[in-house]
């Protein structure tokens, strides 16, 4: 776990499990919170299925995923470089709570790589 994770905050998971709040140009493997995680100690992150992730102010449903630079949250409004591929948003924002939204996850993975 990683200081500050909640319920619903976007992960950066590395090679040997550690995480880190996901934030614009981040790279690696892509999870969702699924509790709240102190430091140093292990938790639930999930990868596949139906997530409820936090989510930008205006995150409508249906579309593409992308970091951003407020750390653990993730927008649909396309920033070259910080795709999620893998994730899709599946409900707007505020569905099912406040400041969250369904997300479709398969293994998601963020590459810092601008798309052609």
């Amino acid at each position: 776990g990683v200081a500050s994770t909640v319920v619903g905050s976007v992960v950066t998971i590395d090679e040997a499990g550690a995480t880190a709040l996901a934030v614009a140009d981040a790279t690696g493997k892509v999870g969702v919170a699924m509790a709240a995680t102190v430091a140093d100690k292990y938790g639930w992150y999930q990868i596949s299925g139906k997530a409820v992730a936090k989510v930008a102010a205006g995150f409508v449903d249906g579309k593409a995923c992308f970091l951003t630079s407020t750390a653990g949250t993730i927008d649909d409004a396309v920033v070259a470089g910080d795709h999620i591929a893998g994730m899709i948003g599946r409900s707007a924002v505020d569905d099912p709570s406040s400041g969250m939204a369904y997300l479709e996850l398969s293994r998601p993975l963020a590459d810092n790589v601008t798309e052609t």
